[in-house]
């Protein structure tokens, strides 16, 4: 069971992720759902990762049924391979770590694509995150796989309030972005 902390209003909530009553009862309150959920990769795992791609079915039936129509999500970047992707992602941290989860990551950004038309979505793909302090520079975005001339890691309050601002602004609608802080 997948167990996550929702922030609603002032209150903290503790939900099965994947419970869709829970979530539903939960998003009557709410005008949009931001997604930041992950699960950390492991080393040559055989274990198929299934949480963005399932959780996300999850998520936008419960939107759906609670009438909001905003979601906010990130995923990563590369999350597909495509020509121009860095060589050491492609074959050092796919193959090694990373694999399973950008696959199932490029399995989530396919659904919204083609099954929620019907929602407004934003999918950002960020390159590494850190912990520091926001860096107080502008983010850049691109409809791509990775933002070329940025730095490979943002601090994660950099990625929350490029976040908060697709919440307002209708700029990234119903797209799939990279994004990141320039070098």
């Amino acid at each position: 069971m997948t167990m996550v902390h929702a922030h609603i209003g002032e209150g903290v909530l503790k939900v099965n992720i994947l419970n869709e009553d829970d979530l539903t009862e939960n998003f009557k309150q709410c005008d949009v759902v931001i997604s930041c959920l992950g699960t950390p990769p492991s080393w040559l795992s055989l274990t198929p990762v299934t949480l963005y791609l399932g959780s996300m079915k999850v998520i936008t039936s419960a939107m759906r049924k609670a009438g909001v129509k905003k979601v906010v999500r990130m995923s990563s970047m590369c999350s597909k391979s495509e020509p121009g992707n860095p060589v050491w992602v492609e074959w050092v941290l796919k193959p090694l770590t990373l694999g399973k989860l950008l696959q199932n990551m490029a399995q989530m950004e396919d659904y919204l694509t083609s099954q929620c038309s019907d929602l407004d979505f934003t999918v950002m793909r960020p390159p590494g995150l850190k912990n520091d302090p926001s860096s107080g520079k502008r983010n850049d975005a691109c409809e791509s796989q990775f933002l070329a001339g940025a730095d490979w890691s943002m601090p994660r309050r950099d990625v929350a309030k490029f976040m908060l601002s697709c919440v307002v602004d209708s700029l990234w609608l119903k797209k799939i972005i990279a994004i990141g802080v320039p070098k």
